[in-house]
């Protein structure tokens, strides 16, 4: 039989073991804290490139009933100044998410970011009849077209 004393210890040791140290879960909610505020300023700013995607995708929807001689200023003119609104967006977007690991956060953005490509690609088609290639999409995104 232990002693008292090593009994004693023994109860001390074993009582010591079973606690966590509550730091952390402080840096375990201040983490979790600071991905809802990334996610919150990275959610805020998809969803007006959204919203933007959205207003361009009804413009180009104008194509349907729109006479051909009547595409330039009804539908091209009008889209290509939404796609240039949201070129913008997504030069903000890039400049914020930049700051985050990508792997972590693209799920957020990669759907609204296909559709202003696409709505890009179908502006140029019906504009010239070409696809833009993958360089001229990021010199337009990037502001530089």
């Amino acid at each position: 039989m232990p002693s008292d004393t090593a009994m004693t210890s023994l109860q001390s040791t074993s009582a010591s073991g079973a606690y966590v140290d509550p730091a952390i879960f402080a840096s375990l909610q201040e983490k979790i804290d600071e991905e809802s505020l990334v996610r919150d300023e990275l959610r805020s700013i998809v969803d007006a490139l959204s919203k933007q995607g959205r207003l361009t995708q009804s413009i180009l929807s104008r194509i349907h009933n729109t006479e051909t001689s009547e595409l330039e200023p009804a539908v091209l003119t009008p889209c290509s100044q939404a796609l240039a609104e949201q070129a913008g967006t997504v030069k903000t977007l890039a400049e914020t998410a930049s700051k985050y690991p990508f792997y972590k956060w693209n799920a957020v953005w990669q759907r609204d970011i296909q559709a202003v490509i696409s709505s890009m690609q179908l502006c140029e088609w019906l504009r010239t009849g070409n696809l833009i290639t993958l360089e001229e999409v990021g010199r337009r995104l990037d502001g530089r077209s």
